[in-house]
């Protein structure tokens, strides 16, 4: 039995395709979901002195 859904998105519009239908199968299932969304990092500043 499934009792939670991890739905990664990256913001895309696959991600977001995808994390919509893991909410309707969460609601389905009638368990929990993690939504995790991952951001890509910002480069290194560069301070000079």
């Amino acid at each position: 039995m499934i009792s939670k859904i991890l739905a990664p998105t990256d913001g895309s519009l696959s991600a977001q395709k995808a994390a919509r239908y893991a909410i309707g199968l969460a609601k389905q299932l009638k368990c929990s979901i993690i939504i995790l969304i991952l951001k890509k990092p910002r480069a290194p500043m560069l301070i000079l002195l």
